[in-house]
């Protein structure tokens, strides 16, 4: 009886560590879709103030974690009536540049739906046009800017601006993250979980066919 009850409690544990690993690997794929990409659909990127930046935790890329889920790739195109400038660049440099003019910082963002917080930052220095700098990685401008880059190591801030360095940005767009072994580890996760269900189910009924069947007393002998 003892061994029947320590395979169904450890049936039990398999089935329950097969759902949790399937269901976070389903709820991946919900979010990411099967091609690991989370877009925001066209929306407003608009400030105030000179500019709209990522912070630089957001841009932030651990190599153990890029090893494993690939280097995501960054895509932002916005319009607008106005040209507009977008650009990645070193978080140091872009602070530097940004320093003393008044910009909304993005902390947070929701997919969906689309939510954005910002931490607006007060200054009153006017910015030199943004593509005059020369530390950008990749950048784009005009009232039809669009933007792909691949992340590589190091820290870094994404930037929506006015081409003039103006304050009074208002643009539309959309923004994405496309992670390329995202999706594959989720699938692996849902098939993980799957097989420590079975596994589980297979523990918890070998357990109950090895119940000894109950001894049978044979019935009395009528009596002549």
């Amino acid at each position: 009886m003892k061994t029947k009850s320590i395979g169904i409690v450890v049936g039990a544990l398999l089935a329950i560590t097969g759902l949790i690993v399937g269901g976070g690997g389903a709820a991946v794929l919900a979010t990411i879709g099967t091609d690991g990409k989370v877009s925001t659909g066209d929306q407003s990127f608009d400030t105030s103030g000179a500019a709209l930046v990522t912070s630089a935790a957001d841009m932030r890329r651990p190599e153990k974690v890029s090893d494993i889920v690939g280097d995501p790739r960054v895509q932002l195109g916005v319009h607008s009536a106005k040209p507009a400038f977008v650009g990645v660049g070193p978080a140091k440099d872009v602070e530097r540049y940004l320093k003393g003019a008044p910009i909304d910082e993005v902390t947070d963002f929701d997919v969906d739906p689309f939510t954005m917080k910002r931490d607006p930052r007060a200054g009153s220095k006017r910015l030199t046009p943004p593509g005059e700098q020369s530390f950008w990685i990749a950048r784009s401008s005009g009232t039809s800017a669009s933007l792909d880059w691949k992340a590589g190591s190091g820290e870094y801030r994404v930037v929506v601006m006015n081409a003039d360095g103006s304050r009074g940005v208002r643009t539309n767009g959309d923004a994405s993250v496309t992670v390329p072994h995202t999706a594959a580890i989720a699938w692996g996760l849902v098939g993980g979980g799957l097989l420590l269900v079975l596994m589980g189910a297979a523990a918890i009924a070998a357990a109950g066919a090895s119940q000894p069947a109950p001894r049978r007393t044979p019935a009395p002998a009528p009596v002549a």
